[in-house]
């Protein structure tokens, strides 16, 4: 069985620290579990901490987080980056994040389109998981 654990920590390594040695204590296919991070470290002592943290669970693949939505669905997509899949949603992710100004009439109709097309692309990738993939979401105070 393929199981993504997605583990969200802001400004709690120490939470983390317990969160994650947890996992590796109590669950027995652990070892065959792709875990990542995605953490926001607010200051550098926090930044610091998550180091530290990274360098003792190397298994674990720590993210900072830059933004949310994108972060997460990049950690998410089952599909690679060669994929053409991937440049389409990157195309409409930038479409959707230009900011173009309401006023336009033109603006508004191809944010519609695009909001449209980027929800039945991520519609259209939900049935393509693999029937034995799972995903685990947790927080650093579980």
């Amino acid at each position: 069985m393929s199981v993504k654990v997605i583990i969200f920590s802001r400004d709690r390594a120490l939470q983390l620290e317990a969160v994650l040695h947890s996992f590796y204590l109590h669950c027995s296919d652990a070892d065959s579990s792709d875990v990542y991070v995605l953490y926001l470290a607010t200051d550098d002592r926090h930044k610091q901490q998550y180091q530290s943290l990274s360098a003792i669970y190397s298994k674990v693949s720590f993210i900072p987080q830059k933004k949310f939505r994108q972060d997460l669905l990049a950690i998410m997509k089952t599909y690679g980056k060669s994929d053409w899949r991937s440049y389409i949603y990157f195309g409409l992710s930038v479409v959707g994040n230009l900011g173009i100004s309401n006023r336009l009439w033109l603006a508004r109709i191809w944010n519609r389109m695009a909001r449209r097309a980027q929800m039945r692309f991520v519609e259209s990738l939900l049935p393509s998981l693999e029937t034995d993939s799972h995903i685990l979401f947790l927080v650093d105070d579980n």
